[in-house]
């Protein structure tokens, strides 16, 4: 059975050592892309395992491409959260401008607390000055110049898009990997939807051309190109382990960016900080789909938390002069307003793009978390104003 159905098994610990021993690596798009959201010894010590492979790099010309296109992008991204984490802190001051606003802490620690704060607010001004830097002195592109030379394949003629444009309508009718998740991008009629599928095709010729197994390195997590069942990722489609071995006759093993750096470590003996390692993972996309399932997780969980909370305030005897030092409720209501309009910037940015960065999502659980501490505020007032 397994020699007939080899794509829906694991290689063996034999065939994964040859692989690792002889195969080249390709990396996608969004691991190229995800050097700008890296601290800088991450950055560099993932770029460094990449240089020890030597020769044994390859790059599909289209994903060349499409970091080119989308590497602004992706600094103004980053820039972006450095700017709103920025605004979180100022807006923190704020509440404890005055003495008499809740929550209640000691002049000591509120001393203690806009130390801290202002050391915090000067290293993310650092931040969002280095990623601007980026715009115009750009250290991962120089980077990937220097290591991309002499690695990165031939690209398609006209001709040979509009073909594979023809091909992948059809096979996303039938929802054939990869690339199908991304049908929704057709009517934009620029050939977007079809980059996974040229990037595939593009390493497929190459296998074939240069009788290579390969090791494919990528961050999207999507199920037109990973098994998911249940929410856990299971292993690449088997669908594309059966095409890629039907056209080249050799093998294809796929990994995450982190389970690279894992791996090299045990296979090439070349060592990897475990706190790399969990940084890399935890910088990883989540796809549309996956990021729902997680929200509607969280949503459930907060609405529990919520409930919970609420009903121990209202078991609490809070005395007149605690409840009047709280905020006001038009001022709590007002935050309330920005913090639900920040919460609904993200959700459009989430419903737009296909592979969303991690920080993103805890950027949106942190504002959750706020949303919840501003509603249980406004109904305590609310019950206080109506007794």
């Amino acid at each position: 059975m397994k020699n007939e159905f080899y794509e829906h098994f694991k290689l063996s610990e034999t065939e994964l050592k040859e692989l690792w021993e002889n195969a080249t690596f390709v990396f996608d798009t969004n691991v190229l892309l995800n050097f700008y959201r890296y601290s800088e010894e991450s950055k560099n010590k993932f770029i460094e395992k990449i240089e020890e492979l030597g020769p044994r790099v390859w790059y599909a010309h289209h994903s060349i491409n499409e970091y080119l296109k989308n590497r602004l992008g992706e600094i103004q991204n980053q820039k972006s959260l450095y700017s709103d984490a920025l605004k979180d802190m100022e807006n923190l001051e704020k509440v404890f401008e005055h003495e008499r606003k809740h929550p209640f802490i000691t002049p000591k620690l509120l001393k203690k607390m806009k130390s801290v704060n202002a050391e915090v607010k000067r290293e993310l001004e650092a931040g969002k000055e280095f990623q601007e830097s980026r715009f115009v002195n750009d250290d991962v592109r120089d980077k990937l110049v220097e290591i991309t030379s002499k690695k990165i394949g031939e690209s398609y003629s006209e001709e040979e898009l509009i073909k594979i444009y023809d091909e992948g309508a059809n096979r996303y009718k039938k929802s054939i990997p990869p690339g199908f998740k991304d049908k929704a991008k057709i009517s934009a009629n620029d050939g977007s939807a079809y980059g996974d599928l040229i990037i595939w095709k593009q390493i497929i010729e190459y296998a074939k051309e240069n009788k290579k197994d390969v090791v494919f390195i990528t961050d999207d997590n999507k199920e037109d190109w990973w098994l998911i069942s249940s929410g856990k990722t299971v292993g690449p489609r088997p669908e594309l382990i059966r095409e890629f071995y039907t056209l080249t006759n050799r093998k294809i093993q796929f990994y995450q960016p982190f389970q690279f750096l894992k791996f090299i470590s045990e296979f090439l003996k070349s060592d990897v900080k475990q706190e790399i390692i969990n940084e890399v993972k935890d910088t990883s996309s989540y796809s549309a789909d996956e990021f729902t399932r997680r929200l509607d997780e969280q949503a459930a969980k907060i609405k529990k938390m919520k409930d919970a909370a609420f009903e121990q305030f209202l078991k609490e005897d809070f005395s007149e002069s605690k409840l009047k030092s709280l905020n006001s409720l038009r001022k709590v209501r007002s935050e309330l307003s920005r913090y639900r309009e920040r919460k609904l910037h993200f959700e459009n940015m989430i419903e737009n793009h296909d592979n969303v960065p991690s920080d993103v999502f805890f950027e949106l659980k942190s504002i959750n978390e706020k949303i919840l501490r501003l509603e249980i505020s406004e109904s305590m007032l609310k019950n206080y104003k109506n007794q």
